[in-house]
């Protein structure tokens, strides 16, 4: 962040509305991946398979039914969302 050689970050902070311990916390992280978001890219993969297995016509509650049969424990929701966000329905 070049800015961070011109102005103070507590400026910069005031004025992005974020706190310091946010900013720094980001700059930690930067380039990293949470866990959720490195479960949700296997559970999306998971998701897209039984999809494709289902020739597109499993909607969001059959593919959590087949996935909880498969043993995976996952919620109703967040297999929704997921298949949204991948474009994926029934």
């Amino acid at each position: 962040m070049a800015e961070k050689a011109i102005f103070p970050v507590l400026l910069l902070c005031r004025v992005l509305e974020v706190s310091r311990s946010g900013f720094y916390g980001w700059m930690r992280s930067e380039g990293r991946r949470s866990t959720r978001d490195e479960s949700d890219a296997a559970l999306t993969t998971k998701i897209a398979e039984a999809h494709t297995r289902s020739r597109g016509t499993y909607g969001s509650p059959r593919i959590h039914e087949e996935l909880q049969a498969g043993g995976m424990h996952v919620g109703r929701n967040r297999v929704a969302r997921l298949m949204k966000e991948q474009g994926l329905h029934g």
